[in-house]
C-alpha cells in the first residue's frame, strides 16, 4: 500500500510539474484520473480505483476537437457543452451507456472534477492535468 501511494504521489507530481501560466489557454490536456467514489441510491459510497469504476487512468481532453479519450482503451466521448464560468471550463455529455456526465476544468487548467450519472448511481472522480 505504501508503495501505491508513493507511486500515486510521484505521478501527481510530474503532471503537475511544468505546468506554467501561459499553458493556462491549452486546448489540449492530458489528465490522470486520481480518485473515482462510486455512491448508490441509498447513499451508500465506496472510494475505487478508475479501473474498478470502469473509467481509464488517463483521459486526453481536446477542446477544440469536442473529444475525451481515454488512454486505454479505443473509446471516446463527445463533448456536447462547453462553457467557462470564473475562468473554469465546465463540460457536458452523454454516454453511450445511458449516463450523463459533466466535468469541470480548474481555471489553472491543473485539475478535474467530475461526475457521471446512472440510473440508481452516480460516479464522482478527481484528477490532474497538464498540457498535452
Amino acid at each position: 500500500m505504501k508503495h501505491t501511494l508513493l507511486l500515486f504521489f510521484l505521478i501527481l507530481a510530474c503532471l503537475c510539474s511544468g505546468f506554467s501560466h501561459a499553458d493556462k489557454h491549452q486546448d489540449k490536456l492530458l489528465c490522470a484520473i486520481t480518485e473515482v467514489i462510486d455512491c448508490g441510491r441509498l447513499g451508500e459510497c465506496v472510494l475505487l480505483l478508475p479501473e474498478q469504476a470502469n473509467l481509464p487512468d488517463f483521459i486526453t481532453i481536446d477542446l477544440k476537437s469536442n473529444k475525451i479519450t481515454g488512454h486505454d482503451r479505443d473509446h471516446s466521448e463527445e463533448i456536447r457543452h462547453e462553457k467557462t464560468v470564473d475562468n473554469n471550463i465546465i463540460l457536458k455529455g452523454v454516454s453511450g451507456n445511458g449516463r450523463g456526465w459533466s466535468l469541470l476544468i480548474s481555471d489553472d487548467r491543473a485539475t478535474i472534477s467530475g461526475a457521471a450519472v446512472g440510473d440508481e448511481y452516480t460516479f464522482s472522480f478527481f484528477g490532474a492535468c497538464k498540457p498535452h
